[in-house]
């Protein structure tokens, strides 16, 4: 008796599966990347905007920097940080939404030798332990933005005599708080 009740126990292998696509609001069918924030939306990155699901419906917005009139809408990557700011990685640089406005504006901040993300797609935005933003632009390097200083530094982590080999696909942070390149 007790082996057949641990059975009901067990996880069930079948899983629902809801498919959005244009027709149900998404600005695309393709979704790049996608991010639960802390308020419990979902935010899919996607081939011609950015879609905000609340459970019910989609919401698009718009990466474009009133300021500066520039924007993107090919989304790459999503991050937010401490539950003020959504990080958007475009096909061209970085956007920050201010969750509480709204507004993007441009990540338009240079390292000491004046080097800028821009012009590159973003593949992976994360933090490390210390509150740093870690950017990989997979043809420009990985660049670590310390927000405390407001100082943007580059890492070129492999340079090579064959220069298609020295940047990196993919970055990670281990629960140790080693980045990974």
């Amino acid at each position: 008796m007790l082996i057949f009740w641990t059975g009901t126990l067990s996880a069930s292998p079948y899983f629902s599966f809801k498919k959005y696509q244009v027709e149900d609001g998404l600005s695309h069918n393709t979704v790049w990347c996608a991010l639960q924030d802390s308020y419990g939306f979902i935010w899919l990155g996607t081939r011609n905007g950015l879609n905000r699901y609340d459970g019910v419906s989609m919401k698009l917005y718009n990466c474009y920097d009133e300021t500066l009139q520039h924007g993107n809408q090919v989304i790459s990557a999503l991050f937010e940080d401490n539950h003020r700011q959504l990080w958007v990685g475009t096909d061209d640089g970085v956007y920050i939404q201010e969750l509480a406005t709204g507004k993007f504006s441009f990540f338009d901040a240079r390292t000491e030798s004046g080097e800028q993300i821009r012009y590159n797609w973003i593949e992976d935005i994360l933090a490390d332990h210390s509150g740093n933003i870690w950017v990989n632009a997979p043809n420009q390097g990985v660049f670590r933005y310390q927000v405390e200083t407001g100082k943007l530094f580059r890492y070129i982590p492999c340079p090579s005599k064959d220069k298609s080999k020295d940047f990196p696909q993919s970055i990670c942070v281990d629960k140790e708080g080693t980045v990974w390149v």
